[in-house]
């Protein structure tokens, strides 16, 4: 195999910096005012010595004069330019032809100093060579030089043109690169001219490329420059023709620019110039890493410069070699460089890099050389003496030993035996390289350097196809590649280890077929049959040893991928389109009329902005009768008609989804692909990106195929059983099979027969094809990353990032905190069999837990605890309420996600959690056994969660749901809109959201007494006279005690607001608002000893001080109001943390006394003040 690395470029260069030669010059910008607002049609930085454009705005149908008064030595005209200067820019600017946008070409922001000036270029451009020198008489042709042609560099030598690849953003193939185009012509042409880019994309040329024809010997794209009234930069497919079809049209206004060249021609009187142009680089179909060769020309019409209108051919006289095809190729050699060493070759001492010299593989002449100047190297060159070309392949034959169509010094196997020049040389091969000399590197003539051999000569076993004692004691039993004198193991195909994508492997070696190097379970021979990669195994993401498209939880958290994807949401998938409006459009060289395996069909907006290439990538059948039938069946539908050799054979289509007229892959979405009505005993397999499973009727007449199309990377298929469902046509199919694809570009199907007849095959991607096709619709599962971290929830073990693993919140168990479920053993389906009603029976034996299944609100997915960032609804998010007292995992703008989440091995669960060797208690802040984040009121007071954090958000169904009703929740994450950070009318920064009132450490809804009055919210929450108690009974376990939960009979409680205020008593300081201007009540009216107010309220506002607060048990009642009876709690109830009703004390605990009668004293407005502080 010879590597090909033709004219490519470092992507690693970067442009020349860019100097500013203004920093220490006065700088005068001059206007224009004219008394119609015309706008400005140039602005000048002026300098004490130069002068540049900076700006070109729009030409209005106005004339502008501009008189520039100013001290200055200006040029004699403002048009007079200094070489380097752009003097026709483009807009905007900057732009990719001046990065730095300074207005020159220069790297220096200047004139050029002279000589070559490649290195002076702004831009690091790689050059196109020139064969010949431009003759001088060339240079421009009419009268008034109404054409003009490239200009040589008389130091160089020969410079055809230049290009760059521009990638702003560094990030390869992501659709923002563009490339660069420079030609330095005589002038700019007054009449129609052409000038021309042309690139062999497929590195076939001449005999070689099957799509060459007379005037285009294996071009595949051209990007054009054209002046005069066809003043356009084009980007044209011209594979197979001379005419070819646009891709791209750019204005060249800004697209293009000119500026002065460097060397003076006095023809016309005018400087040279050059012109420069850019284009997207996905328009030509490259990427940043592709080879490609590349010529340049310039044409006698602002066209191609195909078809015999070529002027110039690498900037020589179209006359110097008489014919344009022989032109190009002789260009196209000149620019090659074979064996990819960075060496083009005519400048290659060993093109194929064998250790053998060309010359010695060419008897002892240069098959580079060009013996007649005629620009055509000798080998291919038919003036050539003793040319001899039997097989009319374009090579000479005294120079191709195999007549293969490869000459011998480009050939590593140059008799076609099977064995390797190098190693039939004598010499060592490399071990990664197949053909080319072991080595560590290459040197500037192109040999192969750091070997121990080599460049010693050639013998005849190179040329004897008969002779294989190099082979027989160099031989690669094992089939990897791999010489067994270079191999480290030659009995082992699979040592050394090879990277994805390696094919240097001989896959008729038994040794080689029956293993499996990748470990897929698939053998290497199984795997080069059907087109997959035997160095690639499918994912096993659980390392669990099933692959993921077998395995029935992808991420071992024991909850099924399907409870972990989402019901795929109809009306707001893609629309895909393969009508007749659509295609199949010739692409590439491909013929509608004769489709074949490598050829590729566009289908032009399948859906806006998004083209589709249908390739066909294999097949086994007799032939493609019809690619797509559109006289029957539906039109939207890709329909193709297939003569099926045999029932084992069939044809694999892939389908590629491109940005609009380009070759980028479109945005990954969901694509939905059915195979409509799949009977006659036609069979479909689909390619295993699909999601979860395939699709099938219930009841069907599918069954499932595990015939030949049964291969790496098709591991599931349906054939129908043979019926033909009678009295249904094709407008009302059934037995569909359907695949998934998330988040995907790409995807293959494999139609066949299991008669071996012609079937006319139809598959449609509009998603959810018409429910009545069906005998029971499908739901469609697709994948889903409701945390947005990068990973689907399938493959994720905190599939919300509350920090709280998937596998507890879904009521499994995981002991050592690795977040997978705990079990003995996994089943065949992957599954843990702990989880399952039996091991392998794919049935869970309890649900995955939804606390708040009855208020949830996503049409689309299944609200369960793992994927519910509120998993109790009540307005505060998981992550705060289990974690709330932890400073290190907290969720500080209640988004439902853990703050600072880090995720180095990609698990999707935050990284200093998962480190812990245990997983870090949940808060559990009253008697219940529920956690607080599952929890409708965490502190067990009677009053919801919800009341106390959300005083803006009214409850009111009084269900401790957050809001009335089922809350609204627009992006369906668990958290209601009202709490929710990403909804805008959220009231987080309100009043009343999570705070802590009384400033004690505990937030609202963990605080028994909110206000710190002494008074708890139990008590507070209701009135005096209608007072319940608490049962102790939770009955539907949502953490409401079955009193206060309207769910459960009881009454809801908190709403009492004695003087009407913004907040109700149990939050509110001033109760009995006594003074009327918001003093608080004072402490005395509560139940404790008078003795303590004037050591706790140093302040007399009526609260309890910061300094002095002292709460032992954390449950936001000071200590001192702890009620105690010492015959039940010696203690005095200080150490009891969950005793919420502060042991079940009651209203009549608190004094009547002021006056007697009527209601609790701190609910009564009174004159007295008991403790002489001032506060009544």
């Amino acid at each position: 195999m010879i590597k090909t690395n033709l004219l490519t470029y470092n992507r690693s260069e970067k442009f020349a910096p860019s100097y500013s030669k203004y920093f220490s010059k006065q700088i005068h910008t001059v206007y224009a005012r004219m008394s119609n607002a015309i706008p400005l049609k140039q602005l000048y930085d002026l300098t004490c010595t130069d002068m540049k454009i900076i700006n070109q705005l729009s030409i209005s149908r106005f004339f502008v004069i501009v008189f520039l008064f100013a001290f200055l030595t200006f040029p004699n005209s403002v048009y007079s330019q200094t070489p380097g200067q752009i003097f026709t820019a483009a807009t905007p600017s900057p732009n990719p032809m001046d990065p730095n946008g300074d207005g020159w070409i220069t790297s220096s922001g200047g004139v050029f100093t002279g000589g070559n000036e490649l290195p002076e270029f702004e831009i690091p451009f790689n050059e196109v060579p020139q064969l010949t020198a431009e003759p001088s008489a060339d240079l421009q042709t009419g009268a008034t030089c109404a054409a003009s042609e490239i200009v040589s560099d008389p130091v160089t030598g020969s410079a055809g043109g230049y290009y760059y690849i521009l990638d702003p953003d560094a990030i390869p193939d992501n659709g923002d690169e563009q490339m660069v185009f420079r030609m330095r012509i005589a002038r700019q042409a007054n009449g129609a001219f052409g000038y021309s880019f042309l690139f062999d994309t497929d590195l076939k040329f001449g005999p070689s490329d099957p799509n060459s024809i007379p005037g285009n010997p294996g071009f595949e794209m051209e990007v054009i420059y054209g002046s005069g009234n066809n003043n356009d930069v084009l980007v044209e497919n011209v594979d197979g023709t001379t005419s070819g079809t646009n891709i791209g049209t750019y204005d060249p206004a800004s697209n293009s620019q000119r500026s002065d060249a460097l060397n003076n021609n006095s023809s016309c009187a005018t400087d040279p110039i050059f012109i420069d142009w850019y284009v997207p680089l996905s328009d030509i179909g490259i990427t940043t890493t592709q080879n490609f060769r590349i010529a340049v020309a310039t044409a006698s019409s602002p066209s191609s410069a195909l078809g015999g209108s070529a002027s110039d051919i690498l900037g020589v006289d179209g006359d110097v070699i008489a014919d344009d095809d022989d032109q190009f190729a002789a260009a196209i050699y000149s620019s090659s460089d074979n064996d990819g060493d960075g060496v083009t070759d005519i400048n290659d001492l060993d093109d194929d890099n064998d250790g053998l010299l060309d010359t010695e593989e060419s008897s002892g002449v240069d098959p580079n050389a060009d013996s007649d100047s005629d620009g055509v190297p000798d080998f291919l060159d038919p003036d050539y003496p003793g040319f001899i070309d039997s097989n009319s392949d374009g090579v000479n034959d005294n120079f191709d030993t195999d007549l293969d169509g490869l000459a011998d010094h480009i050939d590593i196997d140059a008799d076609g035996d099977g064995c390797n020049d190098v190693l039939e040389a004598g010499f060592t091969e490399s071990s990664t390289i197949s053909g080319e000399l072991a080595g560590t590197g290459y040197g500037s003539n192109g040999l192969v350097t750091g070997g121990t051999d080599g460049y010693t000569g050639t013998n005849s076993d190179v040329t004897d196809s008969g002779a294989f004692p190099a082979c027989s004691g160099s031989s690669d039993t094992d089939g990897d590649g791999v010489a067994d004198s270079s191999d480290p193991a030659p009995n082992d195909p699979c040592d050394p280890v090879q990277p994805g994508g390696y094919t240097g492997y001989d896959a008729s070696n038994p040794t080689w077929a029956a293993a499996d190097c990748d470990g897929d379970g698939l053998t290497n021979g199984d795997e080069d049959t059907n087109g997959s990669d035997p160095y690639a195994a499918a994912d096993d993401s659980d390392g669990d040893g099933l692959e993921d498209y077998l395995d029935l939880d992808d991420d071992n958290d024991g909850i099924p991928d399907t409870y972990e994807q989402a019901i795929f949401d109809c009306e707001s998938g893609v629309t895909p389109l393969f009508g007749a409006a659509q295609g199949p459009n010739n692409y590439l060289g491909s013929d509608i009329n004769n489709p074949v395996v490598g050829d590729s069909f566009l289908y032009s907006g399948v859906y806006p902005g998004v083209d589709a290439i249908i390739t066909i990538v294999s097949s086994t059948d007799t032939a493609i009768v019809n690619l797509d039938v559109t006289t029957t069946g539906f039109d939207e539908n890709f329909q193709p008609q297939i003569n099926h050799l045999d029932n084992n054979s069939f044809t694999e289509f892939r389908i590629d989804f491109v940005v609009a007229g380009s070759t980028t892959p479109a945005p990954p979405t969901t694509y939905i692909l059915t195979t409509i009505d799949n009977d006659v005993n036609e069979f479909v397999t689909y390619s295993d990106s699909f999601t979860s499973d395939l699709y099938v009727d219930s009841p069907t007449d599918q069954l499932d195929y595990s015939g030949s199309a049964i291969s790496a990377g098709f591991s599931k298929g349906y054939v129908s059983n043979g019926n033909v469902v009678g009295g249904i046509g094709v407008n009302s199919p059934q037995f569909q099979v359907a695949g998934v694809y998330t988040e995907n570009t790409s995807m293959s199907i494999r139609f066949g027969s299991s008669t071996g007849d012609t079937s006319n095959h139809s598959l449609t991607l509009v998603p959810c094809v018409p429910r009545d096709y069906w005998v029971t619709p499908p739901e469609l599962y697709v994948d889903t990353d409701s945390d947005g971290d990068g990973i689907v929830n399938r493959l994720d073990l905190d599939s919300d990032n509350d920090g709280i693993p998937d596998v507890l919140e879904a009521g499994f168990s995981d002991t050592n905190n690795d977040g997978l479920v705990e079990t003995v053993s996994y089943g065949t389906n992957g599954l843990a069999d702990e989880v399952e009603t039996s091991a392998d029976s794919g049935v869970l034996a309890v649900l995955p837990i939804n606390t708040d299944a009855a208020s949830d609100n996503n049409p689309f997915v299944t609200l369960y605890n793992f994927v519910d960032v509120d998993s109790d609804n009540d307005g505060i998010s998981d992550t705060t309420e289990a974690f709330s007292n932890n400073a290190t995992y907290n969720d500080s703008d209640n988004d439902g996600h853990i703050d600072g989440f880090v995720d180095v091995d990609d698990n999707g669960w935050h990284d200093p959690i998962d480190a812990e060797i245990t997983f870090p208690v949940v808060l559990n802040s009253d008697a219940d056994a529920i956690a607080n984040y599952l929890d409708l009121d965490s502190d067990g007071d009677g009053l919801p969660d919800t009341f106390e954090g959300n005083f803006q958000v009214s409850d009111g169904d009084n269900d401790g749901i957050v809001g009335t009703g089922i809350p609204d929740d627009s992006d369906g994450d668990g958290l209601a809109d009202s709490n929710d950070p990403d909804f805008p009318g959220n009231i987080l920064g309100g009043f009343g959201f999570n705070q802590d009132r009384d400033g004690d450490g505990v937030k609202n809804y963990l605080d028994i007494d909110i206000d710190n009055d002494g008074i708890i919210d139990n008590i507070e929450g209701q009135s005096t006279s209608n007072h319940v108690g608490p049962t102790g009974s939770d009955t539907d376990g949502d953490g409401i005690d079955d009193a206060y939960d309207v769910n459960n009979g009881g009454v809801g409680i908190g709403y009492t607001n004695t003087d009407g205020g913004s907040a109700p008593d149990y939050a509110d300081t001033n109760s009995d608002g006594i003074d009327g201007v918001g003093d608080a009540f004072d402490l005395l009216e509560n139940a404790t000893d008078n003795l303590i107010d004037g050591p706790l309220d140093g302040d007399n506002n009526g609260i309890v001080d910061p300094v002095s607060f002292v709460d032992f048990d954390g449950d936001g009642l000071h200590d001192d109001f702890e009620y105690s009876d010492p015959s039940v709690d010696a203690s005095n109830n200080i150490t009891n943390a969950l005793n919420a009703t502060n042991s079940n004390q009651l209203p009549t605990a608190h004094p009547d006394t002021d006056p007697v009668g009527g209601d609790r004293d701190w609910r009564e407005l009174s004159a007295q003040d008991k403790d002489q502080d001032g506060i009544p």
